[in-house]
């Protein structure tokens, strides 16, 4: 089994990705159980700003942000392109990145440098800037059914192993079978409350990649995950069920 290579896309690529994650959260704090459902879109721009023989930079840019949330029987729903909820404060911290450029250096396939890459609202954070996603890093030689390869994402004490198959393909396109191990672990503070997330879990699905140009055109995915919430005053233990789907134009 064989490493991806370095991104076959030119600086200054552009493209833009519609992303919508659905999560299903069963959780228990304190004895007492939550059941909670969120769907999250986006629409972010990017731009690869620059490429080398073992990494790349991206520009991306969140433009849309869509949260819906159901709790104790309950909906909220916040929109960034909504006049309404553009006044209400638990919309600030969405505002606050629409439309502001973030960058992101990637060497050797893992994460180097980045301003946080936010804009991916979840109950509990799953995102570990898993960009790769965007390329098919292969050479055009083995555009081949039934060829494989591997590639590992690490960011701080987190890391995803992702094994993928190129399934079938046509003229124009190339189908990918994708299977990952998740096993992450993120530290984050609020309020000056320390609350440090573990998680294991696996997810399974299909990519389909332009031919010519190398770019994702669709990814879908289903992901299942466990772990516990600790701070210093309770522990949460949780599951997650979640299915992924990116466009991209």
């Amino acid at each position: 089994m064989l490493s991806a290579q370095c991104i076959p896309v030119a600086a200054g690529t552009k493209f833009t990705a519609i992303s919508t994650v659905k999560n299903a959260t069963d959780m228990t704090t304190l004895d007492q159980h939550t059941e909670m459902q969120v769907v999250n879109e986006t629409t972010v721009d990017y731009q690869v700003k620059s490429v080398s023989n073992t990494g790349y930079s991206l520009e991306l840019i969140p433009r849309h942000i869509r949260l819906s949330t159901k709790d104790f029987g309950n909906e909220h729903l916040l929109d960034t392109d909504s006049a309404i909820d553009n006044k209400m404060p638990e919309i600030a911290n969405l505002l606050a990145i629409l439309n502001k450029p973030q960058n992101l250096f990637v060497e050797n396939h893992q994460l180097i440098s980045n301003s946080k890459i936010d804009g991916i609202v979840t109950p509990v954070n799953t995102n570990v800037n898993d960009v790769d996603k965007f390329f098919l890093a292969i050479n055009a030689i083995n555009f081949k059914e039934g060829y494989q390869w591997a590639d590992t994402i690490k960011v701080d004490s987190s890391m995803i192993t992702n094994q993928y198959t190129i399934n079938s393909q046509t003229p124009t396109t190339i189908e990918v079978l994708v299977s990952s191990n998740i096993n992450m672990k993120l530290s984050s503070s609020v309020t000056g409350n320390n609350i440090t997330q573990t998680m294991k879990g696996f997810s399974s699905g299909k990519r389909s990649y332009n031919k010519r140009s190398a770019l994702l055109v669709s990814e879908l995915l289903d992901i299942n995950i466990s772990g516990n919430i600790e701070t210093a005053s309770f522990n949460s233990p949780f599951t997650i069920k979640s299915t992924s789907q990116i466009l991209v134009k």
